[in-house]
């Protein structure tokens, strides 16, 4: 960058820049909120926050880029890559800078932003394509530029709330209970175990998300885990479950309701459209697989 062009990492003196420049690029997403200093307050107390690791590129005294970098045993991630409108400059750099960290540390890999980045924004973003730059340019040319490529590995489908949903009978020798959730920050888990013999059998958790805002308006909610063991596959728990959720998250007040899939399980995308879900985005990852610089193990 130009000697005018300079990175700081995250610090009280940074955090309104870092807020400004996330803020300004989510502004007008669905599924998103303006990150605030809960957000961040909530960060430090994750045992894996990496203030080091979150940068903020500056032109003079105006910040234009962020990374929300992690690194963890395998290589790193980026939780984040924002800008502004003409910082591809700033963009890049951030990017090669942590990519260097990463490559010099024996990493093995660097991620874009995937599902563990919702445990950082979580409440304040959802949808893969809110954390991916595959719509924005600074970002897609920093990250083709610094040798990653992009995966797609699922897909966002959406189901509107509008009425209420039809519930199916439970089989003969099952039963639904509810299950308990561990508190989460801005939202509020629930779920359902379908057991058999009193064993567990099939499960569904969910999420709800009553700051965010979806499509239409009105809160939003998420299907999470979903999941039949195999000896109980094809008597429809799986199915039975979500449309429960689903009630759920509409009598809390949620107008959508979001979940992710691969696309290679064509049973899950078919129950689901079933259930009244459409494919909406693809779920894109950037990866980059790392040459270590020290032979491992020698």
């Amino acid at each position: 960058m130009k000697p005018d062009r300079i990175i700081k990492t995250l610090t009280p003196d940074t955090r309104n820049d870092f807020l400004r420049i996330v803020r300004e690029y989510l502004a007008g997403w669905v599924y998103s909120r303006p990150p605030d200093t809960n957000l961040l307050n909530h960060w430090a107390t994750l045992s894996n926050f990496q203030p080091e690791n979150i940068r903020i590129a500056f032109r003079g005294n105006d910040p234009q880029a962020v990374l929300h970098g992690e690194c963890h045993p395998r290589g790193g991630t980026v939780h984040l890559l924002a800008s502004r409108p003409g910082a591809a400059a700033e963009t890049s750099a951030l990017l090669e800078q942590f990519g260097h960290q990463v490559k010099d540390g024996d990493g093995l890999e660097l991620l874009g932003p995937h599902w563990a980045s919702g445990n950082f924004y979580g409440g304040y973003v959802l949808g893969a394509e809110s954390y991916l730059p595959s719509w924005d340019t600074n970002g897609t040319c920093a990250f083709v530029r610094n040798g990653y490529r992009m995966e797609i590995r699922g897909v966002l489908m959406v189901r509107p709330l509008e009425a209420d949903i039809p519930q199916e009978p439970v089989p003969a020798g099952y039963a639904i209970i509810p299950v308990p959730r561990s508190p989460e920050f801005d939202a509020q888990p629930f779920g359902y175990h379908a057991m058999h013999n009193g064993q567990k059998a099939a499960h569904c958790y969910c999420r709800f998300y009553p700051h965010l805002t979806a499509s239409g308006g009105g809160p939003v909610g998420q299907i999470g885990n979903v999941s039949t063991e195999a000896d109980h596959r094809g008597r429809g728990l799986a199915r039975i479950m979500v449309k429960k959720c689903l009630q759920d998250l509409r009598e809390m007040g949620a107008a959508e309701t979001l979940i992710a899939t691969s696309l290679d399980n064509f049973p899950a995308l078919k129950s689901y459209e079933n259930a009244g879900f459409e494919r909406r985005y693809n779920i894109n990852h950037w990866v980059k697989n790392l040459k270590p610089t020290k032979a491992s193990g020698q």
